[in-house]
């Protein structure tokens, strides 16, 4: 009888959670995907690259709502068995609220250990595949800065300018190519074509070529002259991030950073004056997860009182306050990670001493109430 009524808790919360997590992931991916249009727009990339970027953003969209999810979902399920005295059910059979709420823990750790998966590994997976579509695409720079009688510079050094532009051809083009801080060259033209067999080529007619090099001018006319887009970059960063690098990499780099490895293990950003924010992705990949418990244990705050005791509505709010605000409290400590040797300890036993500290408070409470 207890292993049914458990599997139907089960059951129930594990549908609400799927559909919640389901719907609020699909609205913050459809309006992050919105944001990224300008991948398209200004950087000049293709829609397909478009698409893959967006859609390898759903890890990171799901590891980042789940513990609200999971939180909202308990609630839920409590409150709704509450509504329709089916938690009466599990008291009168037998099951104390404690024995309940050790059954809750025990289904979070299955959402903890869904958590540290994402966090740890699909989401710097999906972060660095999707980058990796921006280092090795064929960008269509040409289509992105085709813009009338707008100054574009969607690529590194380089500006253009385009009175009209029909189906490839151009009126009265202006280039700016930065050689670098002090050095440029400026092409003015009256008219231009690209190449309909190599899309990177602007071929320029009729103008003149304005150079300044080692504090020397120099303009030289011309009737024709090709110009490469390929040498060009976009300022789309393409470089990895450091929380793009894998759980492994980071953790081979902070060891070796710390001097226990002579072995030199250096990717992107694996440096000494990195430290601090590689401590940072590893507190929130690695021990972030393990508040999950004590979301429960705060849920289940909610068994200590039926929804017919006065003042219910105003102990909800509580709980639920207390709950999202024990989430932002989280996040923000990610903050101090990395700063002393004291601070990181603290850091990494907090969610283990909230959850015993809750754990131990509701058995006062249920023990006060016998």
């Amino acid at each position: 009888m207890k292993k049914l009524i458990f599997r139907k808790l089960n059951t129930d919360f594990t549908i609400f959670f799927l559909l919640s997590i389901t719907s609020i992931t699909l609205i913050i991916w459809v309006i992050q995907a919105v944001n990224y249009l300008d991948i398209v727009v200004e950087d000049g990339h293709s829609f397909k690259i478009y698409f893959y970027y967006s859609l390898l953003n759903i890890p990171k969209i799901i590891s980042k709502t789940l513990p609200f999810v999971f939180f909202l979902s308990i609630i839920y399920i409590l409150l709704n068995y509450e509504s329709n005295n089916q938690l009466l059910i599990y008291w009168h059979i037998g099951i104390t609220k404690v024995e309940f709420i050790k059954k809750l823990i025990n289904y979070s750790f299955i959402y903890l250990l869904i958590q540290l998966i994402f966090s740890s590994y699909l989401v710097p997976s999906s972060q660095n595949f999707s980058r990796s579509f921006f280092k090795n695409s064929d960008l269509n720079l040409l289509d992105g800065m085709m813009k009338e009688k707008r100054f574009v510079d969607t690529v590194k050094n380089l500006t253009i300018f385009i009175m009209n532009e029909k189906n490839g051809e151009l009126k009265k083009v202006f280039l700016k190519e930065n050689f670098n801080k002090d050095n440029y060259q400026i092409i003015n033209s009256k008219s231009g074509i690209i190449l309909p067999t190599n899309k990177k080529i602007l071929r320029l007619n009729n103008g003149s070529i304005l150079t300044r090099k080692n504090e020397q001018m120099s303009e030289i006319g011309f009737f024709e002259t090709n110009f490469n887009i390929d040498k060009f970059q976009t300022k789309t960063t393409t470089d990895i991030k450091t929380n793009e690098n894998s759980t492994l990499n980071l953790l081979k780099c902070v060891h070796q950073i710390l001097g226990y490895s002579k072995q030199k293990y250096l990717f992107n950003n694996c440096r000494k004056s990195n430290l601090k924010n590689i401590a940072e992705v590893l507190y929130q990949r690695l021990l972030l997860p393990f508040f999950i418990p004590a979301l429960v244990l705060i849920a289940s705050l909610l068994i200590l009182k039926s929804r017919n005791d006065e003042g219910f509505n105003n102990y909800l709010l509580k709980i639920f306050i207390f709950g999202i605000a024990l989430i932002v409290c989280a996040e923000v400590s990610l903050k101090y990670a990395g700063i002393s040797s004291l601070i990181n300890c603290l850091l990494f036993f907090s969610p283990f001493i909230f959850s015993i500290i809750i754990f131990i408070y509701i058995k006062k409470k249920l023990q006060f109430k016998k």
